[in-house]
Formats: structure tokens, sequence, C-alpha cells
């Protein structure tokens, strides 16, 4: 006798329990996983940013203790517009070239000021002299640069943003495109290079547009690559400098200076992301409010939180809330203080070209109405430069 097992299938509910118990797992799952992955990639970029700081200490070892800087020390004694200093200085000396790198057929890229009898080549022109100043002081605007979508402002552009050219990239692996040079979270900026980092050359043109570069994530402070005097407190030597401050007044005030002028070096930032890509949520990846769209930079959003390297070397994510709220107690302490300039008085100046609020957003153009009068210049235009301070106590 055969016996027969009697089959028994699942049930609709049962089906509809199973479905729902995954459901439940998965929604409990899915956000730990994306914790897990988000803090992977902040571990990944504060990692990059002690890779960063290994490279600062071998370029000072290099030049006395001395903050990079791509402009010529004498380069203040010539004054006037920047097409003015350019011209006088290339009457005196060729300045050395702010270079891309060779590329695999051996020719070299780079923003060249050449043009001159001091100069043995003669290309490039005196509109690329900005990239050799560590900061143009100039009123940001609302216009990007429109090649590449990770840069700021054309006019507040500079070599503090440019970390990855030839005049730094070999403290870190002498390449333009390396991954060291770019934030994980900066999708915009690693898409818009990927082919690069497959590149035999020291530099790798793009092939789609070989105009078309892209920085470097991490900026340098602007602030500690010029001499303290020129973003000073003191009311006296701002006069010296001229008012709004400028940095193209005085022999001395293109001179680097050094990381033994830091009076506060576990709170003033000596590089950091110049995106917003901590706590984005669901902020559109680009800035649609400007003429041509860039990405959101790192002060334009009120829960912005930069990871950054400070001067003792400590790594961090630092929170812009809490910058602001810093700024705003350091303008209460110092109102009555006489020997503070006015627009001196908290952790930034205001008394800049670069707008009432300093260096960055212009409302509506930003992202987040509270950062009106907020951190606009954490890290960019520091009162008292490399001797000041971005926040009042390390942590976020």
């Amino acid at each position: 006798m055969k016996i027969f097992a009697t089959r028994r299938a699942f049930t609709i509910i049962e089906l509809l329990m199973v479905v729902a118990i995954i459901s439940v797992l998965l929604a409990i799952l899915l956000p730990a996983i994306g914790r897990a992955k988000d803090a992977s990639f902040i571990t990944q970029t504060l990692g990059n940013l002690n890779q960063m700081k290994v490279a600062n200490n071998s370029y000072a070892s290099d030049y006395n203790d001395r903050v990079f800087t791509a402009i010529p020390d004498d380069a203040g004694m010539c004054k006037g517009s920047i097409q003015a200093q350019c011209t006088c200085y290339l009457a005196i000396a060729c300045p050395s070239q702010q270079l891309l790198g060779f590329d695999t057929t051996g020719a070299l890229w780079g923003y060249w000021v050449s043009s001159g009898s001091n100069c043995p080549v003669q290309v490039g022109n005196c509109g690329n002299w900005p990239v050799l100043l560590p900061f143009v002081f100039a009123d940001p605007g609302s216009g990007g640069t429109g090649n590449q979508g990770n840069n700021p402002y054309t006019n507040c552009f500079g070599a503090y943003q440019m970390a990855n050219t030839k005049m730094f990239n070999p403290y870190v692996n002498s390449r333009f495109y390396d991954k060291t040079f770019f934030a994980p979270k900066d999708v915009v900026g690693m898409s818009n290079c990927e082919f690069g980092f497959e590149g035999d050359g020291e530099y790798t043109p793009n092939p789609a547009n070989p105009q078309f570069i892209t920085f470097a994530t991490y900026i340098w402070s602007p602030a500690i690559m010029m001499p303290p005097m020129i973003l000073n407190a003191k009311p006296t030597d701002q006069a010296i400098v001229g008012k709004p401050l400028d940095p193209l007044a005085g022999i001395g005030s293109m001179r680097a200076p050094t990381f033994g002028q830091s009076q506060y070096p576990d709170l003033k930032v000596m590089m950091m992301e110049k995106l917003w890509l901590q706590n984005r949520g669901k902020a559109p990846p680009l800035n649609g409010n400007l003429q041509t769209p860039r990405c959101w930079l790192f002060n334009e959003a009120y829960n912005s939180a930069p990871a950054c390297l400070f001067i003792d070397g400590h790594t961090q994510v630092s929170a812009m809330n809490t910058a602001t709220i810093d700024d705003k107690r350091a303008q209460v302490q110092n109102a009555n203080d006489s020997s503070i300039a006015g627009l001196a008085k908290g952790l930034w100046h205001r008394a800049t070209p670069c707008g009432a609020d300093g260096w960055g957003t212009f409302p509506p153009l930003g992202y987040d109405p509270m950062i009106d009068n907020g951190p606009t210049s954490f890290g960019i235009l520091t009162v008292n430069g490399i001797a000041g301070r971005d926040m009042l106590k390390a942590g976020n």
C-alpha cells in the first residue's frame, strides 16, 4: 500500500505575514546599513585629511615650517589691480608656475603666467595670475565657473583650492587626479575625474573636453596662507593694508607665515572639505540658484559639517551651526573692546570686498535661510589669520 503525504500550500495570510516581517526587518536594517556606510565615508575622508597632514608637514620641513604658498614672497612690492600687479612682477622676474603635470605624451599642462622677457617660455598671460594668489578678495557675486560643477565662485578663486597641482601633489602621490584629494561623498567631483584615476600620466586631460578640470575636494584655509596682518583685528593695522582689506599692499604681504605663528593650533583649520557633503539630506547635489549651477559650498547650509584638519594635526567633523554660535559669542564678548575693529569682533572678518557677511553665500542663493549672518567665513577670512581661531573650543 502506498501512502501519499498531504501537501499543504501557504495561505495568503501566511505569505502576507512573511512579507510584512521581511519589510519590518528591511526597515530596521536599511537605515543602520546607511549609517554604517556614511560612517565609513567619514572615516575615509578623515583618513585623506590625515594624509594631507603628513604632506603639509613634509612641505613645512622643506620650507622652514612655512605654510604652502604659490605666490612669490616679494610679489607684494607690486601694488594695484591684479593685472597691474602681474605686469609689474613680470618686469622684475618670472614667477613659479601653477602646473597640473605631464601627460603621457610628454605635454606639460598648467595655468601659465609666463609672458614677459624674464620668462624662458613665452606662453600664458596675466589672466592666470589669480591662481598664484592665496585668495582673491572679491565679491563672489552669483556666477559659477561652469567648468566642473564643484568649484566655488570664479572671482574668489585662488591657490587655496588647488591642492592637487604640481606644486603640492609630489608630497602626496605626484598625481593630479589621485583619490586622496577627493572626499568619497564628493560624487560630482569623483565622477568628473574618474578617467584620471586610471591614467598613467601625472595629469590626464579629460578625453571629452581637455579644458574641463576638476580640483581637489579639500582646500586650505586661505587665512593661514597670508601674513596675520592681512586679517588683523586691530584698526591701526587694517589702515596699513587698506580698507577693504587688500593683500596686494606691502612688500611682505604675500609671504606665507609659519605654522609656529599659530596661537590656537587646535582651533584653527588648516584644510577642509570645500563642499556641503555631510548632513545634506534631500538637498539636490547642485545649487541651481546660480547662473551656472555648481555644487553647494560647505558654508551654504546651517546643518553642514565639513571634515576638517586642524593645525595641531587632529581631524574632526566641524558643525557649521556650532561655528555660528561661537562667532556670535565672540561678537558679544568683544563688543566693548575698542582695540578690535568693529567688523572683526567675531571669529572672521566682514570688512572685505567679499560682502557684509564675509565669504560665501548670499541669500537667496544659499540653501538655508538660517545661514544669513552665519558661518559664511569659517576657515576662510579668520580674524588674525593663522594666529586666530575658527571655533571657541576643540570638538564639534
